[in-house]
């Protein structure tokens, strides 16, 4: 529980004190480690606000309808919604461009991050075509 360990949620506060983007766990009276997650492996001050490593798993039925899986960082998920992955995703599916796929994703994360902010969260990528 992230509030026994001094845990807060809340979203990031601008330099106005306006609050942006989604909510995230910080410690609270500090301003780390601001994470848009409830889960993580191997970060120790997360772990200090309550985050835990134990995963939500869920299982989903590959058929033949199933066209590919991505696994993303949260620097891709800050500011893309499921369906422009998803439309993306299509595209290269039909070429059979895995590789286009994953660069073409990495790259429109790039530039949402660019036209949102001036940070940029890592951006990491694993697609699989079925």
């Amino acid at each position: 529980d992230f509030k026994s360990h001094g845990g807060v949620i809340e979203q990031f506060k601008d330099d106005e004190g306006n609050k942006v983007g989604p909510l995230r766990i910080w410690k609270a009276d500090r301003d780390y480690p601001g994470l848009a997650m409830t889960r993580t492996l191997g970060d120790l001050k997360a772990k200090e606000a309550g985050v835990i490593p134990t995963p939500q798993i869920k299982e989903y039925t590959i058929n033949h309808n199933s066209k590919f899986m991505v696994i993303c960082s949260d620097g891709v998920w800050e500011f893309m919604k499921n369906e422009q992955v998803r439309d993306i995703g299509n595209s290269f599916f039909m070429k059979n461009d895995i590789g286009g796929f994953c660069t073409n994703l990495v790259k429109s994360a790039m530039q949402n991050w660019e036209q949102f902010d001036i940070i940029r969260d890592d951006i990491t990528v694993v697609c699989v075509f079925f």
